[in-house]
């Protein structure tokens, strides 16, 4: 009898320390995968710190996923997301199309730069444009289009929470941050069964850009207000930085727009 419970407790043991393993592959996996997916989606390098998984529960955690900004901008970064939480029912990760029942992205920073060849925004969209299958042609060749992924995703609740804004223009490049207010979208690709990976980024990136476009409003008519009773030269400072708010929100109204809009220099 003594030796039947040492054989079950080793097998115990082997067990535990086999599903460790597990989700410290796992981990690993889903790491790998954003790190390398990601960046051929928004054309930006892509850092992630830590991946926790609860397989069995359908429960990722990510920790400090940051997403670079194209060349030619000076900012660090485009997006900073502090942790982003997701919960997917559990079955659907061996389906083509993934139920994903909530995603949570808590503390996101974004940074919206102007320059001189477009908004750093704009040239992240048309990369996730080319990949969605709905990008304008270019008036150079480009770069063959990354494949598009197999799997589709069906979102119930998206939701963005405690998020700030820092607008970059030509006289400040970084700006005080600004509060984003708190986000939530529903039925992501439900109506179609299931979209793919790129269309679903790019229906939460349109969502975070019109709630940009309505903070960079209120920023230049706050700048506008400030300038009143200065001086002369600061007056012309406070007019030229307002200038380049209005520049910013053009630019940013432009983003995912259909039709022949402008997309803000993208």
């Amino acid at each position: 009898m003594k030796r039947l419970w040492k054989i079950a407790l080793a097998l115990l043991i082997l067990l535990a320390v086999g599903l460790l393993l597990l989700y410290a592959a796992l981990g690993m996996i889903v790491k790998k995968g954003i790190t390398g997916i990601g960046p051929a989606l928004t054309g930006c390098p892509i850092t992630l710190e830590d991946v926790q998984v609860s397989p069995h529960r359908g429960h990722f955690e990510l920790t400090n996923l940051v997403v670079g900004n194209p060349e030619g901008f000076k900012t660090p970064r485009a997006f900073a997301l502090g942790k982003v939480r997701i919960e997917v029912a559990p079955g659907s990760l061996f389906k083509d199309t993934i139920h994903v029942r909530e995603l949570l992205i808590e503390a996101p920073e974004i940074t919206y730069e102007l320059g001189l060849a477009g908004s750093n925004l704009g040239a992240i969209q048309k990369n996730v444009e080319k990949v969605a299958g709905g990008a304008k042609p270019a008036e150079k060749p480009a770069a063959p289009a990354p494949a598009k992924p197999g799997k589709k995703v069906i979102i119930d609740k998206v939701s963005i929470n405690g998020g700030k804004i820092i607008l970059g223009t030509s006289l400040l490049a970084t700006g005080a941050p600004i509060p984003l207010p708190n986000l939530q979208l529903t039925d992501i690709g439900k109506a179609q069964q299931g979209t793919s990976i790129a269309e679903a980024v790019k229906e939460i990136l349109a969502a975070i850009i019109r709630s940009v476009t309505d903070v960079a409003k209120g920023a230049a008519g706050e700048i506008g207000a400030a300038t009143q009773g200065m001086g002369d030269a600061a007056r012309q400072a406070g007019e030229s930085l307002k200038d380049s708010a209005s520049g910013i929100i053009k630019g940013v109204k432009g983003i995912f727009g259909g039709g022949t809009q402008d997309t803000g220099g993208n």
